[in-house]
């Protein structure tokens, strides 16, 4: 899959972080990638954060993308590191934990079902009619599925 396809797709979904090297130099204005990339984010209300370089090199390589209008991350600094040639990027995310969801489960002791009892109810419940007068393979199997469903509940 293209990577525009992909990325459009992502951000059409809801909230978007992309971090990390993408191995090209969009400070700056000759490099074709890099302005493609940015004119990328552009066009997809995406803001490259890192505004300075990030390597002793002088170049900005990783970035921090995000949707313009974003209210949950801030970007707060690129900062030297002494074990390295690169500088870390720090920046904050503020989200919520989600509540707890409760759930109900059903469910029947397989053990326990009569068998014969089983195969008659599927019998008289006429299901090999309904999934013969399907089309598709798909809504056959949805059919089938649905119906043994009802019938074990």
């Amino acid at each position: 899959m293209n990577f525009k396809i992909l990325l459009w797709r992502k951000v059409c979904n809801g909230n978007l972080i992309l971090i990390g090297d993408f191995n090209t130099r969009v400070e700056n204005e000759n490099d074709s990638q890099g302005k493609w990339l940015i004119e990328l984010f552009d066009s997809l209300n995406l803001e490259q954060h890192i505004r300075e370089p990030r390597h002793d090199g002088g170049h900005t390589l990783d970035l921090l993308v995000m949707q313009k209008n974003n209210s949950f991350i801030k970007f707060d600094k690129v900062e030297e590191c002494r074990f390295s040639d690169l500088k870390s990027i720090h920046f904050t995310i503020s989200a919520k934990k989600p509540k707890p969801s409760r759930k109900t489960l059903k469910y029947r002791k397989t053990k326990n079902i009569d068998i014969e009892a089983f195969k008659r109810s599927i019998v008289e419940a006429e299901v090999s009619k309904k999934v013969e007068a399907c089309a598709s393979v798909n809504e056959k199997i949805n059919v089938f599925f649905l119906a043994i469903q009802f019938l074990m509940f």
